[in-house]
């Protein structure tokens, strides 16, 4: 899936690239970012791979949750207000650096990546990132562990040992 959203991302950026250097349209002008530009697209890349990760597993355990398509639409409800819900905190935080809705924005897992891009944006501190994506990819295999457990054992209803078993007979 994050493949896919990567060539997807890649193919409509690349055409609008395309397509504003074909017409000559000037580009709008854009602050800098603190960290410039080349650091700033790393770091909103990675803060997409794991907002990426985090959000799909999430909609994997939810879907293994569900035994029709319209239990999934039901489950997946409240998760997608809760995303809404996180990315307002991430945006009431933008700016906001050292109060405490920039702090719970920053450690929560599923609002960090929000926080630190508009962190990254605004403030030139390099060493929250490291530890900021550290933490994030901790949840990344966190969440997608459990949510594979749960297609693993509700969808696929296999568990690990049993393949292994069998295989040794």
């Amino acid at each position: 899936m994050l493949g896919i959203a990567l060539a997807t991302i890649l193919l409509w950026g690349g055409t609008a690239a395309a397509l504003q250097a074909l017409l000559n349209i000037p580009l709008p002008q854009l602050h800098e970012p603190a960290f410039g530009w080349p650091l700033f697209l790393l770091l909103a890349i990675l803060y997409f791979i794991t907002t990426f990760c985090l959000l799909g597993s999430l909609m994997l355990g939810v879907g293994s949750l569900a035994g029709t398509v319209r239990e999934v639409q039901m489950l997946s409800l409240p998760v997608t207000f809760a995303q809404l819900a996180l990315f307002f905190i991430a945006h009431a935080a933008a700016g906001k650096f050292g109060q405490p809705v920039e702090l719970f924005a920053a450690i929560f897992p599923f609002s960090s990546p929000f926080a630190m891009v508009a962190r990254a944006a605004q403030q030139g501190l390099w060493w929250p990132h490291p530890l900021a994506l550290a933490w994030q990819a901790l949840w990344v295999a966190a969440t997608i562990r459990i949510g594979a457990r749960l297609f693993r054992r509700n969808v696929i209803q296999s568990q690990p040992g049993r393949w292994n078993r069998f295989w040794r007979r």
